[in-house]
């Protein structure tokens, strides 16, 4: 046959025989598989034609004798004929006893076969496969080594099972690999999975093993069981699972996606909180979950922040609740979570009033110690998360008792009165002087001893409620001078309608000196250190309108006293006020220069004769022209520059009056 096959290139046997006397015949041809050579072997192939299965049983029997550990020639001419048989379409059932004996009997590879006869078994396998295999853990006569870096201990395994299981293991150049990341048992676990083609003794304590073993070997099948297991124990959950089978769910999604940056898991876990089943209790779920904020990793909020989906109240509430029962940990937490407070929640804390009020409230209770780097991390934060409008239009902010000399800013009012303690987060949420002084210059105490305790008291509960509340007519002048100051916008604007609703209230025909004095008083400040006039303004077309002109000239002469005295924005304030009975103020002038030990003109003299428009009270009572002239021509010490003064004075007169 082997002669006639050589010369024809094709096998001409009559077909005489019956299959089964064929299979006898073929096997014990085969009987001594390492006598036959390469032509005896392809002659046996020719014969049988299609029905492999006997040249398969051929090779098992070679293999399963006691002598046989290792793989010739003939054993390799065997398989590239086997090879060359198989097809998907001629799938037999031997193959797979092939593989199985193969790995049980087969124990001694060199390198260069092993390679040779990986990618030959590769096609014959179909996973998962038992390969009927028994692992011991005591294992010694296991060619692949899983060995532990800086240790001795192996773990030994059938190369073929491990390479055809994991194309990690069949890349490697030689039979060892470090598995020191993983333990003992989960090495076991695995080899023992591989043998059988099935997850053994699968449970809660040992998935993450298996499942980062799998995927770091890249064992397909195995994977795919890992994900059907975590996907049948999420289906499981219910309102009543306890906090292990939550803590199992949660967990290994996490750990999916920081490890292999996979969503397989999450996507599961997120379809079963956001069934009609879990969907009511997901917020008690995942509150429960979160725990303590100050350890959470930066993945597992991530987790949760994704299967709220939009539903982000769920993680500001479970926020809002932890730091409510801890008040001492807002800074540890706020830190630890600081992708929350980027701009990802602007938007939905803008458009929820109440929970966007209470997340404030319990961050604003933060004891930081003015000028610490703490403080300035919690500012940040809020205004990475608020779209603060000042004022704050919270209502009264709870914010605890201020009382740490440590943990506050302080305002010093007096040396002899304790310092005022103040919530140095808000203060710097309302001034951005504070904010700077606090922050830049690291001061934890502020000077105040400009203002009155009241004012500095009530200028502070302004800055916690959004309304100033507690200003009076006694210290309203400090704090519209303190929210100018420290340029709290909103307090001043304010102040700036207390006053108008005062004058509107208090400037009347039964206005009393009292009243009148204080809203002039205020006008005066608020032109001599603002540079502001709209209070005057005020006062000026409150005073024209509804006092008695009578009146009005009686306070404004009591109110101006000697003018000798007086400042310069005093006097144009009454010369304002009085607007046509501005002879007053002349005649004022008039008896001040008739007195004999006046010499001369001084300065606020000088500013009066500048600032009176003469003409006017010279039309009004043409008698002062005379009287004045006389008075100053009476003056014995008159300098050059009072001369010129008098000079344009007389100018001035003679274009306006005529001579």
């Amino acid at each position: 046959a082997v002669v006639s096959t050589q010369s024809t290139g094709r096998m001409n046997t009559p077909n005489k025989f019956s299959n089964l006397k064929r299979s006898s015949l073929i096997k014990e041809y085969t009987e001594n598989l390492d006598e036959l050579n390469d032509e005896h072997i392809s002659a046996c192939f020719a014969i049988v034609d299609t029905d492999v299965a006997v040249m398969v049983d051929c090779l098992i029997n070679h293999f399963e004798k006691p002598n046989v550990r290792t793989l010739d020639k003939a054993s390799f001419t065997f398989l590239y004929n086997l090879e060359k048989k198989f097809t998907l379409r001629h799938v037999h059932p031997s193959y797979d006893l092939l593989l199985q004996s193969m790995c049980n009997n087969i124990t001694e590879y060199s390198i260069r076969d092993f390679k040779q006869l990986l990618p030959i078994a590769q096609k014959f396998v179909n996973f998962p496969f038992n390969f009927r295999v028994q692992h011991s853990r005591s294992e010694s006569r296991g060619l692949f080594s899983f060995t532990y870096d800086g240790s001795d201990t192996v773990i030994k395994a059938n190369p073929l099972i491990m390479a055809l299981n994991s194309p990690v293991i069949a890349e490697l150049e030689d039979f060892t690999l470090d598995v020191s990341e993983f333990c003992e048992d989960s090495v076991h676990l695995f080899i023992e999975s591989c043998y059988k083609g099935a997850m053994l003794d699968m449970v809660k304590e040992n998935f993450r093993y298996l499942f980062t073993i799998s995927n770091k070997l890249k064992v397909g099948w195995l994977m795919k069981e890992c994900e059907k297991f975590y996907s049948h124990t999420v289906k499981q959950l219910n309102n009543n699972s306890d906090n292990a089978e939550l803590a199992f769910a949660f967990e290994e999604a996490e750990y999916q996606t920081m490890a292999f940056k996979k969503k397989t898991f999450q996507n599961c876990l997120d379809n079963k909180l956001n069934s009609k089943s879990l969907s009511p209790f997901r917020g008690d779920i995942i509150q429960s979950y979160l725990g303590d904020f100050i350890c959470l990793s930066k993945s597992k909020l991530e987790l949760c922040q994704a299967v709220v989906r939009s539903d982000h109240h769920i993680l500001v509430e479970a926020l809002i609740v932890y730091l409510e029962e801890h008040s001492d940990k807002v800074v540890q937490t706020v830190k630890n979570c600081e992708w929350f407070f980027k701009n990802t929640y602007k938007d939905f804390m803008k458009k929820n009033f109440e929970l966007s009020r209470r997340l404030l409230c319990v961050i604003c209770a933060a004891r930081v110690k003015a000028g610490s780097n703490d403080l300035e991390f919690i500012l940040l934060a809020i205004d990475r998360l608020f779209s603060l409008e000042l004022p704050l239009g919270y209502g009264r902010l709870q914010v605890g008792n201020i009382d740490s000399v440590q943990a506050c800013l302080h305002f010093k009012v007096d040396d002899e009165e304790p310092m005022i303690a103040v919530n140095p987060i808000l203060l710097c949420i309302n001034s951005p002087v504070i904010k700077s002084l606090v922050t830049d210059q690291h001061q934890n105490i502020l000077e105040a001893d400009d203002f009155s305790r009241a004012a500095v008291e009530c200028f502070a509960e302004a800055c916690y409620t959004g309304k100033p509340e507690t200003v009076t007519v006694d210290n309203f002048q400090d704090v519209f001078k303190m929210s100018h100051a420290f340029k709290v916008d909103w307090l001043k604007k304010k102040c700036e309608l207390f006053f108008s609703n005062y004058v509107d209230t208090k400037f009347n025909q039964s206005c009393n000196y009292d009243d009148f004095v204080f809203a002039v008083d205020l006008a005066l400040f608020q032109m001599e250190k603002l540079k502001e006039g709209s209070f005057l303004s005020l006062i000026i077309s409150a005073a024209s309108s509804n006092i008695l002109p009578s009146t009005r000239t009686k306070y404004i002469q009591q109110y101006l006293g000697d003018f000798e005295t007086q400042s310069t924005c005093k006097i144009d304030i009454c010369i304002a006020l009085i607007r046509s009975d501005v002879c007053l103020i002349l005649e004022s002038l008039i008896q001040h220069l008739q007195n004999p030990e006046v010499k001369c003109l001084n300065e606020k003299s000088r500013y009066l004769l500048n600032k009176l428009d003469l003409s006017v009270c010279f039309r009004k009572k043409p008698e002062l022209r005379k009287v004045l002239f006389s008075a100053l021509r009476n003056l014995t010490e008159v300098d050059r520059e009072d001369f010129r003064l008098i000079l344009e004075l007389c100018e001035r007169l003679s274009e306006t009056l005529g001579s």
